[in-house]
């Protein structure tokens, strides 16, 4: 250990005590991380941990999120591309939920692939093939665990073929909308913008997909999902996993129902705990809906929560229609964003009402 190591690393130990007298809870890799990036370049320092896999960790460091990705867009110029282009689609890039560990492995790609830049004499090299396959590369060849990561340590020339097999098929949806004529390259554009988009939010329902077709032979499936769409949103994502599910219920051959209203829940009660049933509702559901499993349907109820409510208690709810009263049941969740509930306050209860409830519980379960 040198001399400036050793300094550097007494910052960081004082730094991270400075931190424990204030806040019992501290994120230690994060505490050094930002130590580190107050001690040298922003360029050296994320070019450092790149090379260590920890890239996913800067979005623990508390300050201003935009402040992370302008770090990394002015360092990693194909990063920056990829950021850009999804302005261009309205598309958000989540600093939580996607600045995941399987992140440090596109990112370290795009630092590979760095050479096709302008810079270096291309005659096939366009700003444009390049934005669109960046993005690609960051939003869907994410990998996500330790495993993979070893994985691609061990073949990345293989990542790299694949990598190539991807920028070829941007390539040939660009020239397929390209023309010359002046009054249809604005249409054909966003005809292009509209596929490109399409390919960059699919995994979320293909991992929904994925999730159905091992199980719905075995159990029935209630998926909850968000109904409420945003001003760039042109269908929520009731709507889109709605489109996704009839699609593949051709091959599925199983009975879609829709849950929004209360009269759908008394229309369907008995209906989604059969054992050729999916389906869809909102959070209407979770509000002490009585759902009875078929008893000779061995594994229960199958629950798949597709994003996480701003209540905690809300989220309880959800996760109570499986499982319950001693049944069997599951869940998986499959979600964009991170668990963030609201802070409840906490209120006094009456002894009596406490009384109460336990007392009609019981009567619930022993005299039904």
């Amino acid at each position: 250990m040198n001399i400036q190591s050793l300094k550097f690393r007494l910052k960081c130990a004082i730094s991270t005590l400075t931190d424990l007298k204030n806040d019992n809870q501290i994120h230690i890799k994060a505490t050094v991380i930002k130590t580190f990036l107050n001690n040298e370049s922003y360029e050296k320092a994320v070019l450092r941990l790149t090379k260590t896999y920890n890239i996913h960790l800067l979005k623990h460091i508390p300050g201003d999120k935009k402040g992370i990705i302008y770090i990394l867009s002015n360092f990693n110029s194909s990063f920056k591309s990829f950021v850009n282009y999804l302005k261009k689609l309205e598309i958000e890039f989540n600093i939580d939920s996607e600045l995941a560990p399987g992140f440090n492995i596109p990112y370290y790609l795009s630092l590979i692939l760095l050479d096709k830049r302008p810079d270096n004499p291309d005659e096939n090299y366009s700003e444009e093939t390049n934005e669109i396959t960046m993005s690609i590369l960051f939003k869907g060849f994410n990998c996500s665990t330790d495993e993979d990561k070893e994985y691609f340590l061990k073949d990345k020339d293989d990542i790299l073929k694949e990598f190539n097999n991807i920028c070829e098929s941007v390539k040939r949806i660009i020239q397929f909308y390209r023309t010359n004529d002046g009054t249809k390259r604005e249409r054909n554009e966003g005809f292009r913008d509209l596929s490109i988009k399409h390919i960059l939010n699919d995994k979320f329902l293909n991992e929904i997909e994925d999730e159905i077709k091992p199980r719905y032979r075995e159990q029935p499936i209630l998926i909850f999902a968000d109904s409420y769409k945003t001003n760039n949103q042109d269908k929520s994502d009731y709507d889109r996993i709605l489109e996704r599910l009839l699609k593949i219920n051709i091959s599925l051959s199983r009975q879609i129902i829709q849950i929004k209203t209360e009269n759908d829940i008394a229309k369907n009660i008995y209906k989604i705990g059969k054992f050729d049933s999916i389906t869809l509702a909102t959070r209407i559901i979770g509000r002490g809906a009585d759902i009875k499993v078929d008893k000779s349907i061995e594994k229960g109820l199958h629950l798949i929560l597709t994003y996480y409510p701003e209540r905690e208690s809300v989220y309880i709810q959800m996760l109570g229609r499986t499982a319950r009263q001693d049944e069997k049941g599951s869940y998986s969740e499959i979600c964009r964003k991170p668990k963030n509930f609201s802070p409840v306050e906490e209120k006094e209860i009456n002894p009596r009402n406490i009384k109460i409830q336990e007392t009609t519980e019981y009567f619930y379960r022993n005299y039904r």
